[in-house]
């Protein structure tokens, strides 16, 4: 599916990436699918009876978010949007909802301090890192769209056909025309050892047809470092 999956929690974090993903699908030709999960209410033991208010909380949620694309879409013509509410656990309904629709990407913020909803959001990205599949672009807090000009890929040269994510890397790059920059922190100076060289050579073949470039680097710190460079 040609969109970008937009969890939202109607917080202004969540509201800047989705801002920032309205940028980027408007730049790219994109959808935009928003995304709320309503989590699980465990009964509280302390009380005898207990109700369970997700129905409810379902049915708010829709609307509420049904009320949001429609005014994205009346302010964004061009950008096609889609809503979608699950009610269970963020990260489990976001592994879900990426294998049903396969998304571009998964676009959310993250912020590290601030309100306790801010630090909330920060852990479901971290998360979300931790457990998706799909390309996920985790927007800091007030961060802006820019269009993506190069791709940096860092590889350890080892096993690169069975390290190597190079259909999402070719996507990508095709996607946002971008040229894809490989770096090896070549602190062992591998650069002319004969693995290293045939891992090289398969890396080359993977991505023929894109715009690519190799860098070696000798030092960890970027700013000690000299870099070799190989088209």
């Amino acid at each position: 599916m040609n969109t970008l999956l937009v969890p939202t929690d109607f917080s202004i974090v969540a509201d800047n990436a989705l801002q920032y993903a309205i940028d980027m699908a408007h730049h790219y030709h994109l959808e935009i699918t928003l995304y709320h999960v309503v989590q699980f209410t465990p009964p509280n033991l302390s009380h005898v009876v207990y109700v369970d208010d997700t129905p409810q909380m379902t049915q708010d949620a829709t609307l509420k978010l049904n009320e949001k694309k429609e005014k994205l879409q009346a302010d964004y013509p061009q950008v096609p949007f889609h809503v979608r509410v699950d009610t269970g656990f963020l990260i489990e309904s976001l592994k879900a909802v990426c294998d049903e629709i396969q998304p571009v990407a998964v676009v959310m913020g993250l912020t590290g301090s601030g309100t306790v909803m801010d630090q909330l959001v920060g852990s479901n990205a971290f998360l979300a890192m931790q457990n998706l599949h799909q390309p996920l672009f985790i927007i800091p807090k007030d961060a802006k769209f820019i269009p993506v000009e190069r791709i940096c890929f860092a590889s350890d040269l080892r096993n690169v056909n069975q390290t190597t994510p190079s259909v999402a890397i070719r996507v990508f790059s095709k996607l946002f025309n971008a040229k894809l920059n490989i770096l090896n922190v070549d602190k062992l100076k591998r650069a002319s050892d004969p693995d290293a060289l045939r891992e090289l050579e398969q890396l080359k073949e993977m991505f023929s047809d894109i715009d690519y470039e190799f860098h070696f680097m000798e030092h960890e710190n970027f700013q000690e470092s000299t870099t070799t460079v190989y088209s």
